[in-house]
C-alpha cells in the first residue's frame, strides 16, 4: 500500500556564480592518443591566477551564506534538492531578500568579482504524481543506504541517511511520516547499538533490522512499480539580484538539475 501522501509546497532552485577575478590557462602536454590496450589518454598543465585574492575569498563565503539562508528555510532532499512547506513561504520570501541583499552588499564594494545568484521558486500540489515519485524514490534510497550502514556496520552512513529521511519525510501528510519516522527510529537504535558493540570489540551484522527496513520501504514503492525486494546477505565487516517579487511558477516537466 502506497502512503507517501504528498503535502502541497514549494520548491526551490538555487544556482550561483563568481565571475571575473579568476583566470585559468591550460597547457596541453600530451595530446590524445590511443594507447595499444585501446584506451585514450591525454595530458595538460592548468594553471590558475587570482587577482585579488582577498576578493575572492570574500566572494566564496558571500556565496556559501546566500545558499545557507536559503537552506536554513528549506527541506534538503535528493528529489528536489530544496523543498520547503507551504506554511513557511513567508520564510522564504524573507530569506530571498537576504540573499539578495548578501550579494548587493558584496557586488557593491568589490572591485574585479562579481557574484551572481538566480533563486527561483515553483509550487509543489498536493499529491502531485511527479513530486511523489521522486519523493518516493528518494526514501527508498535513503532506507536501502540505512539498511547498508547496518550491513557494512557503517555507523555515519547509517545516521546520515536517518537524518535525510527524517527531513525528507516533513514534505508528507502525518501518516506518511509516521512510517518514516519508524523505520529511522529502528535504524537509529541499531546504530547506538552497533557503536556500543563496535567499541567493545563485538559488532554484529543486525539481520532482523535490515530485514524491516527493506520491509518498510515498500510502502514508498509507486503503484505501477514492480519492483521486486532482494534478500538480505550477512559479510563479513567489512543571480542577478535586483529586488525583485518572487514568482512562483508551475512545476517543470522534468526534474531540474541543481548546481550545488
Amino acid at each position: 500500500m502506497r502512503v507517501s501522501t504528498l503535502r502541497p509546497g514549494l520548491m526551490v532552485q538555487v544556482r550561483t556564480s563568481i565571475t571575473g577575478n579568476v583566470k585559468y590557462r591550460t597547457q596541453t602536454l600530451t595530446p590524445d592518443y590511443t594507447t595499444d590496450e585501446g584506451e585514450r589518454k591525454a595530458e595538460w598543465s592548468t594553471e590558475r591566477t587570482v587577482r585579488n585574492p582577498a576578493e575572492h575569498e570574500l566572494a566564496v563565503k558571500a556565496r556559501s551564506a546566500i545558499r545557507s539562508r536559503i537552506q536554513g528555510v528549506c527541506i534538503q532532499s535528493n528529489a528536489f534538492s530544496l523543498s520547503c512547506l507551504e506554511n513557511k513561504a513567508d520564510e522564504l520570501d524573507a530569506a530571498i531578500k537576504e540573499a539578495n541583499t548578501i550579494a548587493d552588499d558584496f557586488n557593491r564594494e568589490a572591485e574585479v568579482t562579481r557574484l551572481i545568484a538566480y533563486i527561483t521558486v515553483y509550487r509543489i500540489e498536493q499529491d502531485d504524481a511527479r513530486a511523489l515519485a521522486a519523493i518516493n524514490k528518494n526514501i527508498r534510497e535513503l532506507m536501502d543506504t540505512m539498511a547498508e550502514g547496518l550491513q557494512t556496520l557503517d555507523v555515519e552512513k547509517v545516521r546520515a541517511a536517518a537524518n535525510d529521511a527524517r527531513a525528507l519525510a516533513g514534505m508528507l501528510t502525518d501518516s506518511a511520516k509516521e512510517e518514516v519516522q519508524q523505520a529511522v527510529d529502528l535504524a537509529r537504535k541499531a546504530a547506538r547499538q552497533l557503536k556500543t558493540a563496535g567499541e567493545q570489540g563485538a559488532a554484529e551484522i543486525d539481520l532482523v533490522t535490515i530485514g524491516r527496513l527493506k520491509e518498510a520501504r515498500t510502502s514508498f514503492l509507486d503503484l505501477d512499480e514492480g519492483e521486486a525486494i532482494g534478500t538480505v546477505e550477512s559479510e563479513g565487516r567489512g543571480l542577478d539580484l535586483e529586488p525583485e517579487p518572487v514568482e512562483i511558477k508551475a512545476a517543470p516537466a522534468s526534474s531540474p538539475t541543481f548546481d550545488l
